[in-house]
């Protein structure tokens, strides 16, 4: 059994291209997805009265294959920044950029380091989407929030969505995750010191055999990413729930 105690680039380049279907925009998944969220951002931003225009600059983190940003680009004619680690995700992301004459781009690095990134400010709308915040602790996001903050302009928000987690109606102790073979994942225990579940991926192989490796799910509520939000200096913070996800924004 491999223990992973981080989400490093190993686990995360076996996450979305096994089970990350859905955020993958070379998949059927992924286009379907890219169609839901222009109307979701529609309205989102029309609630948080955020209003994007040709001349909008926008920062995506975690971004993926960029889902979230074609589906703004696509929407607004808005410039789009993506942040994402793992490079082959972000080569799939400038092919359908450039198939599609969007104005977004891809940074191969990792959020959490932005400013050692991104030499630009002033950005309109920033977004973390997706669920992404399974993947780090606390003490990663309050960084990530605080180097947010200095790259926007003044009265701009910054989304993030996700599922409240652990013992929630959200989270389940058994998800089958399927893709070309099944995949299962368990909850094992929480970690109260930490912050986050314990959970067993079972990855069943064409030969019939089965790996096991055991990851840590950080888990959140709407009160811990409104705490880091404010700790960091963001104002009007709000929480709402868009089709079952909750959405938390937080103005500079």
């Amino acid at each position: 059994m491999r223990t992973v105690n981080k989400w490093d680039e190993k686990l995360l380049e076996f996450w979305y291209t096994r089970v990350g279907s859905p955020f993958d925009i070379t998949k059927d998944l992924g286009v379907l997805r890219l169609e839901l969220l222009k109307h979701r951002f529609q309205r989102i931003l029309n609630k948080l009265k955020v209003k994007l225009t040709q001349e909008s600059k926008v920062l995506s983190l975690f971004a993926g294959t960029g889902i979230d940003a074609f589906a703004l680009a696509e929407s607004y004619g808005c410039r789009v920044v993506c942040v994402e680690k793992l490079e082959k995700l972000a080569k799939k992301g400038e092919k359908y950029a450039r198939r599609n004459k969007l104005n977004v781009e891809f940074i191969v690095g990792d959020a959490r380091r932005l400013l050692d990134l991104i030499d630009e400010k002033d950005f309109n709308l920033a977004l973390l989407w997706g669920n992404s915040v399974p993947h780090i602790d606390i003490y990663e996001l309050d960084s990530t929030a605080s180097q947010v903050l200095d790259l926007l302009a003044d009265s701009a928000p910054f989304l993030i969505e996700y599922f409240e987690s652990t013992y929630s109606r959200e989270y389940r102790p058994v998800v089958a995750e399927f893709d070309k073979y099944p995949t299962v994942s368990i909850h094992l225990d929480f970690n109260p010191m930490k912050g986050f579940a314990e959970r067993l991926l079972l990855v069943f192989k064409e030969s019939g055999l089965c790996e096991y490796i055991k990851y840590p799910y950080y888990t959140w509520s709407p009160w811990i990413i409104e705490y880091v939000f404010r700790k960091n200096g963001y104002r009007d913070v709000v929480t709402f729930i868009d089709e079952g996800a909750y959405v938390t924004a937080a103005f500079r």
